[in-house]
């Protein structure tokens, strides 16, 4: 798999400061040698990375900028403004989280599931009552260390994830850092595992299959989220980016 030298630099960066599991994005991405870690995943996405690995495009355009440096010091078909003005594939006009038109992220909404609380019913007899009592709720059985870092969320564009097999934005999956993930060109032993996704802010949880990888997700705690996963932690995709914790599920 080819990466620019300055990725690379990147990557080991990474992997220093992510040694210890559940290590925040804020300690180990470092912002003195590189760009905001936000801008770069969000133009990572808009250029279509995910889908052009061991191209040079990829080699030109994919690697975080360093510190200081202008995306203008880089050829036209690596900035997705620019990319988009001219037709290109890198924005091809649908979900991008450095879009700030009014798109599909603002308009999409998901069918809420409502679940009907059992009722409590009586049968009347000559002498006795009998009472259906509503039954205790189910617990989720967890395993593991909790794991902390931050949430995104990506496309699935019909493109079949690391794991081998496509999926809808609806589904509830996740793409797996690439530290617990291991090697992204792979099916991984990580890939079908369950995982229970708290939002911090909110307390909002949600289960979810890993199907992915997640190359340029920087923390050993982070997961990237399709847009129904993420939708079931935070209603605004405009957030972008959510402190969350998790573990695996049983």
């Amino acid at each position: 798999m080819a990466f620019t030298k300055i990725f690379v630099a990147a990557v080991a960066v990474f992997s220093l400061a992510t040694s210890v599991a559940a290590a925040p994005v804020a300690k180990a991405w470092d912002e003195s040698k590189f760009e905001p870690y936000d801008i770069y995943h969000a133009r990572y996405n808009a250029l279509d990375c995910k889908n052009k690995h061991n191209t040079k495009f990829f080699d030109t355009c994919c690697g975080p900028l360093a510190h200081g440096q202008a995306l203008s010091t880089r050829p036209a078909e690596c900035n997705p403004a620019k990319t988009a003005s001219t037709g290109t594939q890198a924005d091809d006009g649908d979900d991008d989280e450095c879009d700030d038109g009014d798109d599909e992220v603002n308009t999409v909404t998901l069918n809420p599931t409502t679940t009907k609380k059992p009722t409590t019913t009586t049968k009347k007899a000559t002498t006795t009552k009998t009472t259906t009592k509503t039954p205790a709720a189910t617990k989720v059985s967890t395993t593991g260390s909790t794991h902390t870092g931050h949430g995104t969320w990506y496309t699935q564009d019909n493109t079949a994830g690391a794991c081998g097999k496509k999926h809808p934005d609806s589904a509830l999956i996740g793409a797996m850092n690439f530290h617990l993930y291991g090697n992204v060109d792979k099916v991984s032993s990580t890939c079908g595992k369950k995982v229970e996704i708290t939002n911090k802010k909110n307390g909002k949880k949600v289960q979810i299959v890993i199907a992915d990888a997640c190359p340029s997700c920087p923390g050993s705690g982070d997961i990237d989220l399709s847009r129904g996963a993420f939708k079931a932690l935070e209603s605004d995709y405009g957030v972008g980016v959510l402190d969350i914790s998790w573990q695996y599920v049983n």
